[in-house]
């Protein structure tokens, strides 16, 4: 028999009822991998500038099958509000011009949380990137000033390219 502590009891429409830990935690696990493959199974696709929109308006009222449909979907977008995307791999987006179209936008950091900070080498603000050294507003400033010395940097090199080219080769 589970403890107490380890069931989560809730009310739902006039209905009381409970579930352990685990039993919850499996629901909401399907739940979240479930919700956007009903809305790309089955939405309509639209191509936008190479984003695959899903068009989430269906005529619930042609056949059973269709208002099947519609149901999964409407059930989906609700849950993908209700949890919002923060535990999500993507992003829900919808088109400006057709508010019923949504787009899956992959989160390029899926967990920001663990990712290092590496610090600007100029201010010491979080770059946000390994791969850079400067954060955003430090590299807009330095572009100018590195721009001119990698400029300088090749006139020098192009000059002893030069000057080792009129050398004479010879030994002695």
């Amino acid at each position: 028999m589970p403890k107490i502590e380890e069931t989560c009891t809730f009310r739902f429409d006039g209905l009381r009822g409970g579930l352990s830990v685990r039993a919850l935690t499996l629901a909401v696990t399907i739940a979240d991998h479930s919700v956007r493959s009903d809305i790309e199974i089955y939405a309509q696709t639209h191509w936008v500038d190479g984003l695959r929109f899903f068009d989430c308006t269906l005529d619930a009222m042609v056949d059973q099958a269709s208002a099947e449909r519609s149901a999964a979907i409407s059930r989906s977008l609700a849950y993908i509000e209700a949890r919002g995307d923060v535990f999500f791999p993507w992003r829900l987006k919808r088109h400006i011009g057709h508010p019923s179209w949504v787009h899956f936008d992959e989160k390029a950091d899926a967990d920001p949380v663990l990712t290092p900070r590496i610090p600007c080498v100029q201010c010491g603000a979080p770059t946000n990137c390994a791969a850079t050294a400067f954060c955003g507003s430090c590299a807009q400033l330095s572009v100018g000033p590195l721009s001119t010395a990698l400029a300088e940097a090749l006139r020098e090199l192009e000059q002893f390219r030069r000057a080792a080219a009129r050398r004479p080769s010879g030994g002695g």
